[in-house]
């Protein structure tokens, strides 16, 4: 199972090497030889990418919460309450419209 050794961690070789049994551990081992698979070579992302994505998009999904948060109060305070006159100008509105 030196093949996979640069990709696997110790963990999975033993855990592979478990599932497979020993007769097809050396089976694999005999026919590869010294072959090793260089993961830099191969068509494989390291897990390192992942983890890095993974704080890049968590960072901004905070900013976003931050913004929205922002959004909320700043709606909030424009909000603006009607005056007392507001009622009586929009009824005088429509009846100069309904004049007309």
């Amino acid at each position: 199972m030196k093949a996979f050794a640069k990709m696997l961690s110790e963990e999975t070789l033993n855990e592979l090497k478990g599932k497979l049994g020993e007769d097809l551990t050396k089976q694999i081992n005999e026919k590869l030889g010294d072959y090793a698979i260089n993961p830099g070579k191969e068509k494989l992302i390291p897990k390192s990418v992942y983890d890095e994505d993974k704080a890049s998009l968590r960072a901004q999904i905070e900013d976003r919460d931050k913004q929205l948060g922002e959004l909320k109060k700043a709606s909030k305070a424009k909000k603006r309450r009607p005056t007392p006159l507001q009622p009586f100008l929009l009824g005088r509105a429509r009846l100069e419209k309904g004049a007309n």
